[in-house]
This record gives structure tokens, sequence and C-alpha cells, in this order.
């Protein structure tokens, strides 16, 4: 049985190349998101992650032949996922409701929740390289600006920028809201707050 190395860099994943492998590659992964995030990075053992998606040891580091390797492919597909709902939000911009389009915004966020908590944990393990934090941060940015330049085509370049940078933030607070005494109502209040503030950016 290999080693578990959680330090070694030279190692990395491996493309399924038949369906079968692409289906066992996608429970592993399913299974890495949610042990790394109930555990952290340190904790989490290969052996636990294959158990919990049914698999053989050996197929877990067929496909990930380190921990990093693993950690690198979970964070690679929380950023594919980010830019799938970013754009899917761009294609229906223009169809929905000003109230709507904030709440598409909001929840990108909160629909990623568990993948979400794995990629913060990864990040703070210190285990893939430090522009990873700065890429997920970059695409999470730019997906936004897309759907807003999608939504309202009049605004400036810097306009855009900065009312990215603001929707941003109010999808982390949102998050966040789940912490609250009653994350129902305080969910509500900033969704109608920033719904205002958006209404007034977008002429």
């Amino acid at each position: 049985m290999p080693s578990q190395k959680s330090n070694a860099t030279s190692a990395t994943a491996r493309a399924p190349k038949r369906s079968r492998g692409r289906r066992r590659v996608e429970d592993l992964l399913n299974a890495a998101v949610t042990t790394f995030a109930d555990k952290g990075f340190d904790a989490a053992t290969m052996t636990e992650i294959a158990a919990t998606a049914s698999a053989p040891i050996g197929s877990l580091y067929q496909f990930f032949p380190t921990k990093t390797a693993l950690a690198q492919a979970l964070l690679a597909r929380y950023d594919a996922h980010l830019s799938a709902r970013l754009d899917a939000i761009c294609d229906s911009a223009t169809e929905v409701t000003l109230g709507e389009f904030t709440s598409l915004l909001l929840n990108v966020l909160m629909s990623l929740e568990v993948e979400r908590r794995c990629a913060m944990t990864l990040l703070e393990a210190h285990t893939v390289p430090p522009d990873c934090r700065k890429t997920l941060r970059r695409s999470l940015r730019t997906g936004t600006a897309r759907a807003l330049r999608a939504r309202a085509p009049e605004l400036s370049d810097d306009e855009i920028e900065v009312t990215a940078v603001v929707v941003v933030n109010a999808m982390k607070a949102m998050v966040h809201m789940g912490e609250e005494a009653d994350p129902v109502r305080a969910r509500a209040s900033w969704h109608a707050m920033v719904e205002g503030w958006l209404g007034a950016q977008c002429h």
C-alpha cells in the first residue's frame, strides 16, 4: 500500500480515461470534500476518504498520489463550479427580475457551502500553492463582474469593478448570516438591502 505523503509536490493528480474511472473520481472527490470540510486537512486520512467513497485505497492513490494532489484537484473543481454557477447567472441575467437576480448572486456561495468550507480548510492548511487563494478570489470577482455586465451593460468598467467587489463581499456575508440567532430573517433583510443597493447602481 502506498504511503501517505501530504508534502510531496512532484506527484500530481491523474485524469481518468474511461467513464467508469470518471465516475470513480467524482465519488472520491465528493468523499474528500465532506471529509476535509468536517475534519480538516491534517486529521483527514486517505484511508478514510477511500472508505467514505466505498472505493479501494489503491484506486484513490491511482488518481491522487498524495493528499496535496487531492487538495489541488478539489480546489480546481471548486473554482470550476463557481464559474459554472456564475456563467448560468450571466445567461439568465436579463430574463429575471432584480430580486431574482440578487438571489442568484447571493446564493452562489451558499449553494456550494460544503465545497467552500473544504476550500477554506485546504487554503488555511497551507498545503497548496499560495496563488490558489488569489485564483479563487479572482474567479469569483470576474465571474460576478460578467454577471453584472450582462444585467447592466450601461455601466462603465469602473462601475462594474466596484459593484462586483461589493457584491462579492455581500455573498460572503450571506453565508455568515447562517450563524445568527434568526438566520432566515437576517438573510431576508440582507437580501432586501443588497437588492435596493443594486437597483440604485443598475439604472
